[in-house]
């Protein structure tokens, strides 16, 4: 399957933005991956805690428990979107003490 979208040179935050949201919904995670890949060579700031809080819910929707914990790890204050990412993830996932670790 082919991403058109991904292929433009530009793309804007606010196109990353929706792409992202788009990731979270459809639950699959090859599509996440490349979209999270061109961020990355974009050059946008990846510091963002907002973006960043994003991508943990990208991948937690994914259910790569692995991915969302680095990010989340990565995070400085985390806030409260990506720890309810987390707590979500690791419970749906059967992961009920790391969820409660939280």
């Amino acid at each position: 399957m082919k991403y058109p979208l991904l292929s433009s040179a530009n793309l804007s935050p606010r196109h990353f933005s929706s792409l992202l949201q788009s990731c979270i919904k459809s639950k699959a995670l090859k599509p996440c991956k490349q979209v999270h890949g061109k961020l990355l060579a974009s050059g946008v700031d990846m510091n963002s805690l907002s973006l960043k809080s994003r991508l943990v819910g990208v991948y937690a929707s994914c259910a790569d428990l692995i991915s969302a914990e680095l990010i989340f790890q990565e995070t400085q204050n985390a806030n409260v979107f990506a720890l309810n990412w987390m707590i979500s993830a690791m419970a749906f996932n059967g992961y009920y003490e790391q969820a409660i670790g939280y």
